[in-house]
């Protein structure tokens, strides 16, 4: 999460072990990749739900970070792909509080991404 020490390390190693690269500088690993399809083609967003996770104690918390949001917001208004499909690691729909690894852990994060994913012209899954 956001507060562990060791989180540059870790996501070198990830990259390094999964073979993959990220753009100089980014905190996290998050991506967009176009995938084609019979017809059109399909961008697929990755979300980065570790690197910048807030401690569960902080209810104000998020998963994101600000640049992931931001990355998300752009990525989203200027899809040009005829569908958009977004990964998250986490439940995204169910509104329960408390425990669990979900998105309504943290309420204004989970509300924050169903109005970005909203402001998508494209159809989304």
């Amino acid at each position: 999460g956001g507060d562990l020490p060791w989180r540059d390390a870790s996501q070198a190693v990830f990259l390094e072990a999964m073979d993959l690269t990220v753009e100089s500088g980014q905190h996290g690993v998050y991506t967009r990749t176009t995938v084609p399809v019979e017809g059109g083609s399909v961008l697929v967003i990755a979300l980065d739900l570790r690197y910048h996770k807030s401690p569960y104690s902080d209810v104000d918390g998020d998963f994101l970070g600000e640049a992931q949001w931001a990355w998300l917001a752009e990525t989203l208004q200027s899809v040009k792909e005829d569908a958009v499909v977004v990964v998250s690691s986490l439940q995204v729909l169910d509104e329960r509080y408390g425990m669990g690894e979900r998105w309504g852990r943290f309420p204004a994060a989970r509300r924050r991404l169903l109005k970005v994913l909203e402001s998508c012209r494209k159809p989304l899954v």
